[in-house]
């Protein structure tokens, strides 16, 4: 323990020594890079309920029979003024804000209410993927909203996004 300890102190002496007297200057895309973070932050805050996301299906096809043998939600966000911005963008800012289980949720209900749409359109049941993040993995109530999408369809009928 006291060797590991002497080393962590090492270290941090040597990293003093590199920054000592070290200076940066500041970059005007240092400034777009924070403006562009904060609109996308503010923009994410108030998506869910103007509706701004979308779904869409990626089929995934057996390359033998050609037949598609189910899909992969995938969400994309319809920016006003940014046209479709796609989730590599926003998604990392969204867990840091706290704004990635609302949207998880949010896509988990819609990839059910797609599926069962497609079920009552006497479709062939399929298998739907869906991104779900570490976060929300993690957030109190997810194994009763994936329940609840699974073994109740009407309670999506009556789903706010504000929920």
């Amino acid at each position: 323990m006291q060797r590991r300890s002497s080393r962590r102190g090492h270290c941090d002496v040597e990293r003093q020594k590199q920054w000592r007297n070290n200076y940066q200057f500041f970059k005007s895309d240092m400034n777009e890079h924070a403006l562009e973070r904060q609109s996308l932050e503010s923009g994410l805050r108030h998506a869910l309920d103007r509706r701004e996301f979308e779904l869409y299906f990626q089929p995934k096809m057996d390359l033998e029979t050609e037949a598609i043998t189910g899909a992969e939600a995938l969400i994309r966000w319809r920016q006003p003024e940014r046209g479709i911005v796609l989730p590599e963008k926003f998604h990392t800012i969204a867990e840091q804000c706290g704004y990635i289980v609302p949207i998880g949720r949010w896509v988990l209900r819609e990839a059910c209410r797609q599926t069962k749409s497609w079920l009552d359109a006497d479709l062939a049941p399929m298998s739907v993927a869906i991104n779900i993040s570490a976060v929300e993995l993690r957030s109190k109530g997810f194994v009763k909203v994936c329940a609840l999408c699974w073994t109740k369809p009407d309670w999506m009928r009556g789903f706010s996004n504000s929920s």
